[in-house]
């Protein structure tokens, strides 16, 4: 309720916008547990491996997103494992997408700008590298 004693809506944009979120949130937890068990359940008796030392990745996004999909495909515990990880990192992007249109939608051409600005920069930052 608002001080005015109307009854307060959410926007069914925001209301879609919020449920993306819940739902990628929810959808990567899922994926990263069943990767998680899968990959417990099949180390059995074998020795941990050495985490003392790091072996980065220098691969971009769209390559070890290739590779995560094959992997689940194969039935690999890696693949859900990195597959969680990417709607992980794929939901705000998509929520700055359905900004973009919702902005769009209203005509609103300093936020469609500002928001597109910002998606520039989410993709710059995914992929690796600047234009």
């Amino acid at each position: 309720m608002d001080p005015g004693g109307e009854r307060w809506e959410m926007q069914p944009m925001a209301r879609l916008i919020g449920n993306l979120l819940r739902g990628g949130l929810v959808l990567s937890l899922l994926l990263v547990l069943s990767g998680t068990v899968l990959y417990l359940g099949n180390q059995g008796g074998r020795p941990a491996p050495d985490y003392r030392r790091f072996s980065g990745h220098t691969e971009n996004f769209a390559v070890r997103a290739g590779r995560a999909l094959e992997d689940v495909r194969r039935g690999r515990a890696r693949g859900l494992i990195l597959l969680g990880m990417f709607v992980m990192l794929l939901t705000p992007v998509a929520r700055v997408l359905l900004s973009l249109v919702e902005f769009g939608l209203h005509r609103d051409p300093l936020y469609v700008a500002v928001t597109f600005i910002v998606l520039v920069i989410l993709f710059f930052s995914l992929v690796g590298r600047a234009p």
